[in-house]
Order: structure tokens, then sequence, then C-alpha cells
């Protein structure tokens, strides 16, 4: 579509002549398949054909309880497993369950995105193919368009998304309480002049039959569906669509949170409170207030920016036990060769006064020291950047101090030496 160039009236006009012409009154052809389209009846240039049926992910069971296609979407899970095993690479089955798995037909069926996994297998390393296969100029033109509260909607399922990765995230879709869905009527016969003012629904059918929202489970009644992301490789793309839509740097993110990586702390508490209030400006914060998802909104929001780190080399968990409590997020290497290690602490405020959120980072930080939450680290932990952050609305106060392993063998907190501190505002 983003190639129309203007021409879609004319281009629509052409090819429904031309495939009228192929498969009407013509003996050579039986029957035409056409795959990953939009419903077809009555749809732009296919709806000169006679006899279409559409069989979409949605298609409810029949007698025999299988809804025809709904194996065939994608790899399932058996073929995932057999393909592992040829390739002898069984130990990926739950990074290719986070990255690529999560879509579902109306039975429930596990569906993979096979040109993902494909590429996944074939260069053997976990990476976002699918999103970089094509282009999504269309997507953003569109999310640009959309009114503040469709973005505040779709906003609040990316970082729910997120807030859920700690379980597998196969199965806590559309069975977790705190994952946020987006409840939708299906358009039946979308066209792409219907976007040229998007609402909702509409919006919400294209992503949905371009894949990057899927059904919950037994959701779908009478055109009425619940909505989520469906995995990691996906939600990724989310997140880069929200920095193009509000015109602002993903590398500019990036580079942020890289800088705790380099124990760089002044620069963190510096700059993430500018980056935080630039961000929420685009969002309406006030209208969390009333919902469930507002008491967990900031701890989301970290947790849905840090999610790049999160693969084979670091693991971002969310509220795991740890010493004798549950830290927010923490940022946990995986590969032996990384050292370091990040703990996040949130607070709320009812107050924007700097001394308040300033000793609510404080509070923060004797959380994670008086819980423990350095003496559950891996042994190749040498260093741990902690981290204490104040949210009130749309406002934020950091304080962080790095600390450098004193002992081989860990046995208290005291083990550990704090090497610099550092909070917003503080003078050099």
């Amino acid at each position: 579509m983003e190639n129309s160039r203007g021409f879609y009236d004319k281009s629509d006009d052409f090819f429904r002549t031309m495939y009228s012409s192929i498969a009407k009154e013509n003996t050579n052809v039986d029957k035409i398949l056409f795959v990953g389209t939009f419903p077809l009846r009555q749809s732009s240039f296919l709806s000169g054909l006679n006899n279409v049926v559409a069989y979409p992910m949605h298609e409810r069971p029949n007698h025999s309880g299988r809804a025809i296609f709904s194996d065939t979407f994608g790899f399932t899970e058996e073929e995932i497993k057999h393909l592992l095993e040829k390739k002898h690479q069984n130990k990926k089955l739950k990074e290719l369950r986070l990255y690529y798995n999560g879509y579902r037909t109306s039975t429930g069926v596990h569906i993979y995105n096979p040109h993902s996994v494909i590429s996944c297998l074939e260069k053997n390393e976990i990476d976002n193919y699918w999103i970089n296969s094509g282009s999504a100029t269309t997507f953003v033109e569109i999310l640009k368009k959309c009114e503040s509260g469709v973005k505040d909607r779709l906003h609040n399922i990316i970082y729910s998304h997120f807030f859920c990765q700690d379980q597998d995230v196969i199965e806590s879709v559309g069975q977790d309480e705190s994952v946020v869905s987006l409840d939708v009527v299906l358009v039946p016969y979308l066209r792409y002049n219907d976007l040229t003012k998007p609402e909702i629904n509409s919006l919400c059918t294209l992503l949905y039959y371009s894949g990057y929202l899927t059904m919950v489970p037994g959701s779908y009644i009478m055109g009425n569906v619940k909505l989520v992301i469906p995995n990691r490789e996906v939600a990724c793309q989310w997140i880069l669509w929200i920095f193009e839509v509000i015109g602002m740097e993903y590398t500019k993110t990036n580079e942020i949170y890289e800088s705790l990586f380099k124990k760089d702390i002044v620069t963190f508490c510096n700059k993430f409170p500018l980056l935080y209030m630039e961000l929420m400006s685009c969002f309406d914060i006030a209208g969390l207030k009333k919902g469930k998802l507002h008491e967990t909104w900031y701890h989301i929001f970290v947790l849905g920016t840090l999610a790049m780190y999160h693969g084979v080399e670091y693991r971002v968990e969310s509220n795991r036990e740890a010493g004798d409590g549950r830290p927010d997020v923490r940022i946990i290497p995986i590969n032996q060769n990384k050292t370091d290690s990040i703990t996040y602490e949130f607070k709320r405020t009812e107050n924007e006064d700097s001394d308040i959120m300033k000793h609510a980072t404080k509070v923060a930080l004797d959380q994670i020291f008086d819980k423990c939450y350095r003496m559950s680290l891996p042994n190749h932990v040498k260093e741990i950047v902690e981290v204490g952050i104040a949210f009130c609305d749309k406002v934020a106060f950091v304080s962080a101090r790095c600390l450098k392993r004193k002992k081989e063998i860990i046995t208290k907190n005291e083990d550990w030496e704090v090497v610099s501190e550092w909070e917003t505002g503080k003078v050099e």
C-alpha cells in the first residue's frame, strides 16, 4: 500500500480485470489459492471472482472439531520440535517460543512464524527477521493519523506484553489477568480507503490480518474479538513504531540505557528524566488512573523499553523472587563473558517536589539492600548497578550506585563495595 503513490483506484480496476480474466472461464484453472490476503468477497480487486471462500485464523471449528487450515497457517509446535531435532538445536525451543510463537487459531493451535523460524535456523541466531522483511511505512503513517485515545490503547497493550514476559508468553496469552487486550470488532471487508481516517476497529483489523496482533483464544464472538501482541519479535516492531510515531530516535533511548552497562550513572540519572518526560508527553497518563494498569504503569514503561536486552546474552526479569523479596526489574547476564547486572526498583509519589521524589529513590535503593537482592545473582557477576526511580505522572527522578564484588564468594550484602553514586540534579 505504501507503494500505491496515489494510484490505488486505478490499480484496483486493473487487478480486478486481470484476476477475473485468469480465473473465470479458464479451463486450465481448477482452483486458485491466495495466501496472506484480507477477506476476499467484496474486497477491492478480488471482488470480481466467484465462489470465493475465506479461511481466517478465527474460523470456527466444524462438526469434526477442526477449523479448516487451522494447523497450516504456520509451523506447529510439533513441526518446530522436528526441525530443531534435525538441526540438533533442541535447546532453542524456549527462545523460539518467545520470539516467533504466539499466533492462535480458534482451536487453540499454537502457530509459529515460518519465515522467522527458517531464517533463525539457517543463521543459527535469534533475530527480528520477519519485521525486517518488508516496509512498515503504511502502518506508521496510519498510526500518526490516529486520535490520542487510540494511540493510548495501543500503547497499553505494548507494555502489557512485556510486563508478562517472565511467564511463558505462549501460555500466558489470554490466560494471565495482567495481559491487556484490545476489545474490537473486526471489519468484514476492509478497504484501503477505510484507513484514510482510521478508527480502532479498522486499524486493528488491518493489524490483525497483517500479523501484528493475534486473537485471545475463544474470544471471537460474532465479529467481536480480543487482540494482543503475539510474540517478542512483533513487540519489538511495536516499540520502534512508538518512536517513529512520536518523532523520537530509537538510538537516543538505546544510548541512555546503554550508559548503565558502561557504569556511566551520571548520564543515566541526568538524561532518563528528560527522556521519560519527552515520551510521556505523547500519552495520557491521567486516563490510566482509573484502571488496574495505573499501579504498574511506570514499571511497565521501563520494562518495555528494556525488552531489547532480553535474549541470548541477558535475561530481563520482572517481579521474580530474589533474596527476601521481588525486585521490580533485573537484567541478569546469561553469557558467562558478561559480568554486569542491573537492578531497578520503582516508587510512585503523589507530589513532584524534588525532595520528596529524591527521598523515594533512596527508599528504593534501601529496599534493594534490605531485601538482599544482590545475593541471588550468578557467580560470574562482578559488577552491579542499582537504580531507584521515582515517578509522579510525567516526572521522574533517579538515584543510582555502582558496586564491585569484593570477595570471590558472596555471603552477605557487605561483600559488595559501592564505588560510585549519583542522582538527578547533582552537580559534578
